[in-house]
């Protein structure tokens, strides 16, 4: 299943707390599967390493590190992430989170939305809901809700919404939280029900069809709305267009990249070997998206595009993307991760073009290799085995990984000599 960057990294934050609303406070905090963490969420191996570092010095706390640091919107309230249930998370992320012990902070560890630092927390105390004495509970209401990140987006919501702008439109268009999808509706809320505390408080305040003002939660600032428990929410099928993108670091290699792919490069190709999204397994595919699941720059040009137009370099809080939109029924040629090659290495391009001369008039590879490669590997015909993209140096690796099985590629020049390699898988 293709998978959404943006949407993928929302929905693992905020769709468990939503989608839980109806369970029992004081049976969740008895749930033995029930954990809670706070993670930092990095791109790479090496920053991940360097961000360990400075967690171990101890001089900086883990919430402002991760504020600091973390790819993921959870930064926002210091990496934390409420409480969640076994099954419901990326399963390497719930694997390691699970193995530590409370306050006990793990290793950098890889999972398909980048590398995590996870620190595991004690389980939060429920606090129930008041309840008033000798007064019947107030009656379930309907609201749905606008979530953003800041209050001075909440601040334009409402002023939008008062001067007539459509609350559907407004959600389509702004809300980070996935109930966007069904207009901001979050359904009938009980008083005893699990939603957020301030969300809830404010919620039951309002009259019907009032407005609220922006009311903070942990996970970012609402703007709410009751409705009618009957009132039908029409949201519009929107176009939905295919593409696929790199993910870089930096604003210069995205713009290199970008040349490369216009010079004929294969995009599947690029993406595996450079891009930082967990999409580069799928060649950069992100599949069918429609206006409201990608990050908003990514979205404001992905619609603007032709099939198969490059975007310029595109920045968002995760670094600089390159889109590409393609053909709905575009079939997708994945290059290999791992291939077998065996190699034979002289000391001069005059030695390298003579084999290369002698290979293309049928020359055995593993024969030449054994009587003429200054490699150790010449007794096993030059054989080198598996090679995964990083092994090796990347003229080397550039020419393996482009050879079709049992081609054999020209000279390649490295340190240590000139290569002739060939794929034997």
């Amino acid at each position: 299943m293709k998978k959404n960057f943006s949407l993928l990294i929302i929905l693992s934050i905020i769709l468990p707390f939503f989608t839980g609303c109806q369970k029992d406070e004081a049976g969740a905090a008895e749930n033995k599967n029930l954990i809670c963490v706070r993670h930092i969420q990095l791109d790479s191996k090496e920053k991940a390493e360097e961000v360990m570092k400075e967690l171990k010095e101890g001089k900086t706390p883990f919430e402002k590190i991760a504020g600091k640091y973390s790819k993921c919107p959870s930064k926002v309230n210091g990496g934390r992430v409420e409480p969640f249930e076994k099954g419901t998370k990326d399963k390497k992320f719930e694997e390691a989170a699970f193995r530590l012990k409370i306050n006990e902070i793990s290793e950098p560890v890889e999972t398909d939305l980048g590398w995590e630092i996870i620190e595991r927390l004690p389980l939060p105390v429920p606090t129930p809901t008041p309840i008033p004495t000798q007064t019947p509970l107030p009656p379930p209401v309907r609201i749905r809700h606008i979530l953003v990140e800041k209050k001075e987006e909440a601040d334009e919501i409402i002023k939008e919404l008062k001067e007539g702008k459509d609350f559907t439109e407004l959600t389509l268009e702004k809300s980070a939280c996935p109930s966007r999808k069904k207009g901001g509706d979050l359904g009938m809320i009980k008083y005893k029900s699990n939603l957020s505390g301030p969300v809830k408080e404010a919620a039951f305040k309002l009259k019907m069809n009032e407005i609220s003002e922006p009311v903070k939660s942990e996970f970012g600032f609402h703007v709410i709305q009751r409705i009618e428990p009957d009132m039908k929410i029409e949201v519009h099928e929107s176009e939905k267009i295919r593409i696929r993108h790199i993910l870089v670091e930096k604003e210069e290699e995205a713009k290199e990249l970008l040349r490369e792919l216009k010079e004929g490069h294969d995009f599947s190709e690029v993406s595996v070997e450079k891009s930082l999204c967990p999409s580069k397994k799928l060649g950069g595919d992100l599949g069918m998206v429609s206006t409201g699941t990608l990050s908003k720059p990514l979205e404001n040009v992905a619609f603007t595009l032709k099939i198969d137009e490059f975007s310029e370099p595109v920045k968002t809080e995760y670094g600089w993307h390159i889109m590409q939109r393609i053909s709905p029924d575009l079939v997708i040629k994945l290059p290999p991760v791992e291939i077998k090659v065996s190699h034979i290495l002289v000391v001069t391009e005059e030695e390298a073009n003579k084999i290369e001369a002698e290979l293309k008039k049928g020359g055995d590879f593993n024969k030449i290799a054994k009587e003429k490669s200054k490699c150790t590997t010449k007794n096993s015909g030059g054989n080198l085995g598996k090679i995964k993209r990083g092994d090796m140096a990347g003229p080397f690796e550039k020419a393996a990984f482009s050879l079709e099985s049992g081609g054999i590629s020209g000279p390649v020049h490295l340190t240590d000599g000139w290569h002739i390699i060939k794929r034997t898988e």
